[in-house]
C-alpha cells in the first residue's frame, strides 16, 4: 500500500468515526464502512499519484453516496467530505 492510499483510507476511517461518534445512530454500520472501502480501494489501485485519484473523487463521492445513502445522505456525506477536503 502507498502512501496516497493510506492517505485516503485513513480519512475515510477518520470520517466514519466523527460520523458514528457525533450522530449517535446505527443507521449506517460496520458493512457500509467496509463497502465503502471496497469500492474506495478500487480506484486507490489504479492511482498512480495523488492527481489520478483526485480525478476519480467523483467516484469516491457517488460510493459515499451509494453506501451512506436512505435517510439523509447529506449528514454522513459532511462527514467524509471535511476529512478528505471535498466540497459536498
Amino acid at each position: 500500500m502507498n502512501h496516497i492510499q493510506k492517505t485516503y483510507l485513513t480519512k475515510l476511517a477518520r470520517g466514519y468515526n466523527r460520523y458514528r461518534k457525533e450522530e449517535r445512530t446505527d443507521f449506517h454500520g460496520l458493512r457500509d464502512f467496509y463497502s465503502l472501502i471496497q469500492s474506495a480501494c478500487t480506484g486507490l489501485v489504479f492511482a498512480n499519484n495523488l492527481e489520478d485519484f483526485r480525478n476519480n473523487q467523483r467516484a469516491l463521492m457517488n460510493s459515499i453516496e451509494r453506501n451512506f445513502g436512505g435517510e439523509d445522505t447529506k449528514v454522513p456525506l459532511r462527514y467524509f467530505c471535511e476529512e478528505l477536503k471535498m466540497e459536498d
